[in-house]
Order: C-alpha cells, then sequence, then structure tokens
C-alpha cells in the first residue's frame, strides 16, 4: 500500500454487513424520509458523528452526541435507525 491509499484507508468507512433486522430498521427510515448518516469528524481521521435529519427539514442536520470510531459507527448508526422503527 502506498501513503497515500493508506490515508484513504483510515477516512473510509469500515465494511459491515448488516443483519436482516437492522435492513428492516433502515429500509423503514428511508421509507418514512429520515436520513441517517455518518459524518466525518473535521480534523480528526478515523472518527464520526452520526447525522440525522428530519423529514420535513432536510436542511436541518442533528448530530449525535457520541464519537464513534471504526468499531462503533455502524453500531450506533444502527441504534439509531432501530429508535426511529420503535416509533413508529
Amino acid at each position: 500500500m502506498t501513503k497515500r491509499q493508506k490515508e484513504q484507508a483510515k477516512r473510509s468507512l469500515p465494511n459491515y454487513i448488516p443483519t436482516d433486522e437492522e435492513r428492516k430498521w433502515y429500509a423503514h427510515c428511508v421509507r418514512s424520509g429520515i436520513i441517517i448518516s455518518p459524518i466525518g469528524i473535521l480534523n480528526k481521521i478515523g472518527e464520526w458523528h452520526i447525522g440525522i435529519s428530519s423529514p420535513n427539514n432536510h436542511k436541518v442536520i442533528h448530530k449525535s452526541p457520541e464519537i464513534c470510531d471504526h468499531y462503533s459507527v455502524w453500531e450506533v448508526f444502527y441504534k439509531y435507525c432501530k429508535y426511529y422503527y420503535d416509533k413508529k
């Protein structure tokens, strides 16, 4: 790996295969117009917030209080998907 490839690997989200339950939670959010996505933190490589925007106001993004790393980013992402799935 070149130095540039190593740097890009640090910045990219890790691979993750969601379970059927997690896919169901995410699909509900998509159908409901709720946008949930990892957002990189400026000047912090390999750290993310989870951003959430409501169906009526996509321009306003609410960031999660947690700072996620490579190991927890998808876990926290699907935790928020489940939260909105359970609210229905």
